[in-house]
């Protein structure tokens, strides 16, 4: 086997996990073959020297062995070796994330939704909407229910499901 059509190897090299999103990264320009813009269907040599940007960063890569076939992670890693430069790029950019301000890193799971503390007995999700936002209520003028209370700073919290079948409290 003298190549190997490029989406194809990007998958079986486990770069992106269908061999669709790789033709659609080739297609979008985020991968270069030799320095020069790969289309999809370019074939790929023992050799070549391949720069791919994907969601898990930025990678320079030379090619050491073909595969058209998607194997354990193990045998991906043996396909290519990543240069150093690279390594350090990527290694440097995930440290600036790590030591960026908490409101730069993107959203994160809390414990609440994590164990599903917003929601009631019934099973029914509060959101929200129901606790106002920065100290104010959530809607003005807004007569609290049986099953809410008024916080400190005026907003409203519920204390339990907004059913009025239901009336049961928050799960712990």
């Amino acid at each position: 086997m003298t190549g190997v059509r490029i989406d194809r190897w990007l998958w079986a090299a486990r770069f992106f996990k269908t061999r669709s999103l790789a033709a659609k990264a080739c297609d979008l320009g985020r991968i270069l073959s030799n320095a020069k813009l790969a289309k999809a269907a370019r074939e790929v040599r023992v050799g070549d020297v391949l720069q791919v940007k994907n969601a898990g960063g930025e990678y320079e890569v030379e090619v050491l062995l073909l595969s058209e076939t998607r194997g354990p992670a193990a045998v991906a890693q043996t396909l290519y070796r990543e240069t150093e430069r690279s390594r350090e790029l990527r290694l440097k950019a995930a440290q600036e994330r790590k030591e960026a301000p908490r409101w730069m890193r993107g959203p994160r799971a809390d414990r609440r939704s994590a164990t599903g503390a917003n929601s009631t007995a019934c099973g029914q999700r509060v959101t929200a909407a129901w606790t106002g936002v920065a100290g104010r209520p959530a809607r003005q003028g807004r007569v609290p229910s049986d099953s809410e209370a008024i916080e400190a700073d005026g907003s409203f919290r519920s204390n339990g499901c907004a059913s009025r079948r239901c009336r049961m409290p928050f799960l712990p």
